[in-house]
């Protein structure tokens, strides 16, 4: 009865008579609830394995716990129903993850390794409620701590509530001569749409550039000191790709606004925009390409300076490739300025390896590229149409080829290029250059 039922019943009547939740011990029994309420109203068979998915999807998106399962148990159909409605019993199997772990380890990524250890509070008071605290000390974060609380808000896994505070101090040496020591407290909503997803985010960021050579150019002399920034961020994002590290189709969308100047001594209006489109070139072939767009440009009020840790910067294997590390721009002595308007663009090519022919669900792909972009620090005596005749003059580019693995979220890649056009100052680095990280151009 059960094979033959699963095998034909897509548009059969069913009931759903009762519904289970066995491992429950610490999470409320109303926020499990809300997760599975749903399932309850479903007419079909169809109905109910859509929104068995749909409940185990949410249960998953809690972060409670670690694992969920399901189990459907049928019966025979009702005599006394006279439209032979089948009954059906729903239990969901979790497992709650610990109250409180712990963990050490360490991380490579976007030109920075580090060695941390983290506390992690889950599920204190039974509403997905989650507690963290990381230290550690890395390559250029030399020392950072790093406190958050996160919670589903109104029981939706999907709209979050999160706060954080965090101190950090960062070497930036190697390209700015300086040091700066941050400490922020943010505050951060996320809430879905129809079309993508939206984050809405205070922050207030204590910041001291310090550590200061002798050699320091005067421009980065001048934003030495303490500088409070209070802002408001919105941010709007649209992701249908099939992989966030290495996708074959699909595009991403990220529109962001924020707005500095709600207290504190830096007043400016920031706006970045992300596009990226994959296709499938072929449906046997085994390539795919993906181009790639970010801009950006940020405005300070008049008479103030784009504080340094608010610029935008160019170059390095996460941008525009064979590029040293934030090696792009313009620059002052050995120092990278960065710029308050930018533009990059990357055309990516991926296919198969040549000894595994079509075998595509291997991480490990060829890679070949073209990236170009143009940094510069905007002049109110040019206005808005000749700054942008400025940025689109003297752009540079890099082509190259290589191998890319996809590490899940994260990527790593080692291709050997050099750049084609490139300024009087721009820091180049022709031959091999390796990349890790999350952000990619």
């Amino acid at each position: 009865m059960e094979e033959e039922f699963f095998n034909n019943a897509q548009h059969k009547k069913v009931r759903v008579r009762h519904v289970h939740v066995d491992g429950v011990s610490r999470t409320r029994g109303n926020l499990v609830g809300k997760q599975i309420e749903r399932v309850l109203d479903v007419q079909t068979f169809g109905e109910l394995m859509h929104e068995v998915n749909h409940a185990t999807a949410n249960l998953s998106s809690l972060n409670v716990f670690k694992k969920v399962e399901v189990q459907l148990d049928t019966t025979t159909v009702l005599e006394r129903d006279p439209d032979g409605v089948t009954g059906v019993d729903v239990t969901f199997v979790v497992d709650e993850k610990k109250r409180v772990s712990g963990k050490t380890g360490t991380k490579l990524g976007n030109n920075e390794g580090n060695v941390h250890a983290e506390l992690d509070l889950c599920n204190v008071f039974g509403r997905a409620d989650q507690f963290s605290f990381k230290y550690g000390r890395g390559t250029r974060r030399k020392r950072f701590f790093h406190a958050s609380f996160t919670k589903p808000i109104a029981g939706r896994p999907r709209r979050r509530f999160n706060v954080e505070a965090y101190q950090s101090q960062v070497d930036n040496t190697a390209w700015g001569s300086h040091f700066s020591l941050d400490r922020a407290l943010a505050i951060n909503f996320t809430t879905p749409s129809q079309r993508g997803r939206h984050d809405l985010a205070y922050a207030a960021v204590w910041r001291h550039v310090t550590g200061l050579p002798a050699s320091a150019s005067w421009q980065v002399r001048s934003l030495a000191g303490h500088t409070l920034k209070s802002s408001l961020k919105h941010t709007f994002t649209i992701d249908r790709r099939d992989s966030p590290s290495l996708p074959t189709r699909g595009a991403l969308l990220a529109l962001s606004s924020e707005l500095a100047g709600l207290g504190g001594d830096l007043h400016f209006l920031k706006q970045e925009l992300e596009a990226t489109l994959s296709r499938r070139l072929g449906a046997t072939t085994g390539w795919s390409g993906t181009a790639a767009l970010r801009a950006g440009y940020v405005r300070a009020r008049a008479g103030e300076a784009v504080h340094v840790g608010d610029r935008f910067f160019l170059g390095g294997p996460h941008s525009v490739r064979h590029f040293l590390h934030q090696g792009l721009g313009p620059r002052a002595g050995g120092d990278s300025l960065g710029g308050d308007m930018f533009w990059a663009a990357g055309l990516h090519l991926h296919g198969p390896l040549p000894f595994v022919g079509m075998r595509s669900q291997l991480p490990l792909r060829l890679h070949g590229f073209w990236t170009a972009g143009n940094l510069a620090l905007s002049d109110p005596a040019r206005g808005m149409l000749g700054n942008a005749g400025a940025l689109a003059r003297d752009w540079r580019s890099s082509c190259g080829a290589g191998f890319v693995l996809s590490l899940g979220i994260a990527r790593l890649e080692l291709n050997y290029g050099l750049p084609l056009r490139a300024g009087p100052c721009d820091a180049t680095k022709p031959g091999f250059q390796v990349g890790l990280g999350v952000s990619f151009l």
